[in-house]
């Protein structure tokens, strides 16, 4: 296909043309707009993110049962609303009726039903509109554009397939088919995270490098299965020239993201978002993740847990909504760039492991006990069974020498407390939940 120039020459191949077309119908309306606010200022940005603010606070009060509710309660004047005023919602608050936050000012025949995929315990269920997602859309090409990626070329996309829940093989077929038509107009070549194990990465390592793609896009787990299988061959793609790896989906761990810029010989780009807000922040090429204040403001309680507002979501608002991740929050913009940093993105609420003594270990901190070792450990993940019980799978390249083991327990005993029962199992293989993401560490006691 011959690359096309429509949208300020943002598209690479005509058949992503056609399909933003009809799946991202306002992306042409906003693009103008989301590339020029790299030029604003500081100052300039916040006045559009204030007005944007106090355009979604009105609507949502004057349309949205939730909120119209709120305002009666709370006695204040709905000119006088600002968002520290606002409650801070959970994803409990959507649960327990979904029909309350939707505008009506908004036909619900507009709206795009979806959920999460469950991958911190509980699937979420949710409405969004077009507006939100054609702009959300759009501050993500922004981002990669930044790179020198454009809509349309040539991606490695390793990503799960939902076929593997269909019950049936007819069903399972159509969702291939549709998948093959997807992977097709994208100009995409997908692998399958779901079922991305031992015995058949090495399949597709050989599809990606007789594709030939530009980037590299998928979860950070899978791509990191890729990454260390190219390392322990002694392989690489670095004569396929990719211009970025990009995660999404779970926290990159800097193991992950070191291995994977050895075998990819490319940037490795962090981007952070979730399926019910979009895309939030994404590294930029001095390696900040800055935070897209056109669309978003993001707010760290004291405890750290990022509260997200989306302002585009008047058809059913995301106002200071609760997304169960961890965020540090830079105390200075980006450099050359109008945007807020991210510092960085700690990991879920879930990640956050009790002790029999009172308080937390965060996940992260136990994954650094393994991170001594990762020249002996393929993969791992630590999971807290019990209060006081916690199993250690590893995956190995070589059977685990015994001070090596001895020394995993004893790091892990100073973390968790020196009462704590700790079995290393070393294993062939440990499963993503099925969600089709991967749990580095887990706690069943966090998730009562």
């Amino acid at each position: 296909m011959s690359a096309v120039v429509p949208t300020g020459g943002l598209y690479a191949d005509r058949r992503a043309w056609l399909k933003d077309r009809y799946a991202h119908p306002g992306l042409r309306r906003y693009w103008p707009g989301v590339l020029g606010m790299d030029a604003l200022s500081r100052a300039e940005l916040l006045a559009l993110r204030e007005e944007r603010l106090a355009g979604l606070i009105a609507h949502a009060v004057a349309h949205v049962p939730f909120y119209r509710r709120w305002l009666a309660e709370s006695g204040m004047s709905a000119n006088a609303v600002g968002l520290g005023d606002l409650p801070v919602v959970t994803k409990d608050a959507y649960r327990a009726k979904l029909e309350d936050f939707q505008s009506d000012a908004y036909p619900v025949k507009e709206m795009v039903a979806n959920k999460t995929s469950g991958s911190s315990g509980e699937p979420f269920r949710f409405r969004r509109h077009a507006r939100s997602l054609d702009y959300s859309y759009a501050c993500m090409w922004r981002s990669l554009l930044r790179h020198g990626i454009r809509i349309g070329e040539r991606r490695g996309r390793v990503w799960g397939r939902s076929f593997h829940f269909n019950a049936t093989p007819a069903a399972i077929r159509r969702v291939q088919r549709r998948h093959a038509v997807r992977d097709w107009m994208n100009n995409s070549v997908g692998i399958d995270a779901y079922s991305l194990t031992p015995e058949n990465v090495a399949q597709a390592v050989a599809k990606l490098r007789a594709a030939r793609p530009v980037y590299l896009h998928g979860y950070v787990s899978a791509l990191y299965v890729i990454a260390r299988h190219l390392l322990d061959t002694g392989g690489g793609f670095h004569d396929l020239r990719l211009r970025a790896a990009v995660t999404e989906s779970e926290k990159l761990y800097p193991f992950q993201k070191e291995a994977m810029e050895a075998a990819f010989g490319c940037p490795v780009l962090e981007f952070y978002g979730s399926v019910e807000l979009g895309a939030i922040a994404q590294t930029d090429p001095r390696g900040d993740l800055l935070v897209n204040d056109d669309m978003y403001i993001v707010e760290a309680l004291p405890g750290g847990e990022a509260v997200v507002t989306d302002l585009f979501s008047h058809a059913y608002p995301f106002l200071r909504y609760q997304l169960g991740d961890l965020v540090q929050l830079a105390s200075r913009p980006a450099t050359g760039l109008p945007y807020s940093v991210l510092e960085q993105v700690v990991g879920r609420t879930t990640d956050l492991i009790p002790l029999r003594g009172g308080g937390f270990v965060h996940g992260v901190a136990l994954a650094h006990v393994i991170d001594h070792h990762l020249a002996l450990v393929q993969k791992y993940q630590i999971h807290q069974e019990a209060m006081d019980r916690f199993a250690v799978r590893l995956v190995t390249r070589a059977p685990l020498p015994p001070p090596v083991r001895e020394r995993i327990v004893a790091d892990l005993a100073g973390l968790v407390g020196p009462g704590a029962q700790i079995d290393v199992h070393e294993v062939d293989h440990i499963a993503p939940a099925a969600s089709g993401k991967f749990r580095w560490v887990m706690s069943d006691v966090a998730q009562r």
